[in-house]
Formats: structure tokens, C-alpha cells, sequence
């Protein structure tokens, strides 16, 4: 397999999850979710890796260098995701020494799948860019003040996934000329005239975000590991 570096951003707190400590520290079964995270990018090493932390949790996240079988160093992360994003590349930018596929991960997905992520990181090296998605498979409506007012085709309606995979010098060139919050890569490169390949996920890469996922992530936990 290709060697490739890897970004995950877990600077966010987690408003949303309602606890005062960040929620990638949320415990599934025996270990924590950004814990399950590292699990996972152990059977496949990058050449190095670059975590984001939340502002004033460096302490927290520092166990984490025992827990990953590669290269890891943290970073503290900005305000937002792009910025963290952005401070993390900017730090493995200085570390790199090939230009090898990037890809860029929210701490708060564990349950990837293997060859997903080889196939992002092969189509990667073969296109300049790689992103994942699962379909939309419901019908999708819009709502405002409880009632439906519209519905939206649904044909060609995906949900962006990550790990989000770019070549090092594409990224350099995206994230050196913009400060604009995108709130994924995808978005971004296609704004810098790159068309990411699609590589098609699979349905259990949910990400984390309210108090209500947790119960997901730990059936999720128990039926992956049998």
C-alpha cells in the first residue's frame, strides 16, 4: 500500500454533546472513541501523523502518543475546524519530506473500514485527490417552523464522509491561499479547481455529535468487534 500522512482533528469540545469534557473522550465499551480511532489507522501506519487538540486539553490528549504504532504529534487547534485543519498541516507541511497523499479524518469516526480507506488513499495517489461518500437513500425534505415546504431530488445526494485524501502539494496550494471556514476539504478543492474522486463508503462511518449517538456508536461497537 502507498504511504500516506494523516491529520486527524479532534479540536472541537462538542457543544453539542453537552459534557464538559471533549466527546472524542466519550467511552465505547472499554476505550474512548478518538482511542478507537487510533486503533484503527494502527493496521494501516502512516508515514506520520498530526492529532489537533482542543485549547487547554493538551494534557488530556497527550496518553494518546502511547496508544498510536506510528509517528504522532499533537497540535493545538484553532477555533474552528478549518483552522485546526490548517495549524495541523501547516505543522506536518514542516515535517514531510515526500509529497505523498494527505488524508484528513475527524477524530470522532472509528468505524472505518479498511479497504475504503486503501481505495482513497490508491485513488489519491492515481487522481490528486480522493474523497468518501455514503448516498442518500430517505426521502429529503426541507423544513421551517414544523412544516415541510419542499422536497428535494434525491437522485446524486450524498453525505460526505472522511478520510479526506489530497496529495501534499495540492493541499499546500489550497490551504496557503485561503482563510475561508470550509467546513470540509471537498468543498475546498473543488474551489481551487480540483475534482476529488468519489469512493463510495460504507454506512457505519457515523460521526459523533449529540448525546444521542452514543448509544449508536455502542451497538455499533459490540456488532463490529464479534
Amino acid at each position: 500500500m502507498t504511504d500516506f500522512y494523516l491529520i486527524i482533528t479532534t479540536g472541537g469540545i462538542g457543544k453539542r454533546f453537552g459534557k464538559p469534557y471533549p466527546k472524542q473522550f466519550e467511552k465505547i465499551g472499554d476505550k474512548t472513541i478518538i482511542e478507537l480511532t487510533l486503533s484503527f489507522f494502527n493496521k494501516i501506519k502512516p508515514e506520520f501523523c498530526v492529532l489537533t487538540y482542543p485549547k487547554g486539553f493538551e494534557k488530556e490528549f497527550f496518553f494518546l502518543k502511547k496508544k498510536a504504532e506510528f509517528p504522532l504529534s499533537l497540535v493545538e487547534g484553532g477555533e474552528e475546524r478549518f483552522y485546526s485543519v490548517k495549524k495541523g498541516f501547516e505543522f506536518l507541511k514542516e515535517k514531510a519530506d515526500k509529497n505523498l497523499p494527505v488524508l484528513i479524518h475527524d477524530g470522532v469516526r472509528p468505524f472505518l473500514k479498511v479497504e475504503v480507506v486503501k481505495e482513497i488513499i490508491e485513488k489519491t495517489m492515481e487522481k490528486g485527490a480522493a474523497v468518501p461518500y455514503i448516498p442518500v437513500s430517505g426521502t429529503i425534505r426541507r423544513v421551517k417552523n414544523n412544516e415541510f415546504y419542499q422536497t428535494v431530488d434525491r437522485t446524486d445526494i450524498s453525505v460526505i464522509t472522511t478520510p479526506q485524501g489530497a496529495m501534499l502539494d495540492i493541499f499546500d496550494k489550497c490551504f496557503s491561499n485561503t482563510d475561508k471556514p470550509y467546513t470540509d476539504e471537498s468543498t475546498m478543492l473543488s474551489d481551487f479547481g480540483v475534482s476529488p474522486f468519489a469512493v463510495k463508503d460504507w454506512y457505519f462511518n457515523i460521526k459523533i455529535t449529540n448525546p444521542e449517538d452514543k448509544i449508536v456508536f455502542a451497538f455499533l461497537f459490540d456488532f463490529l468487534k464479534k
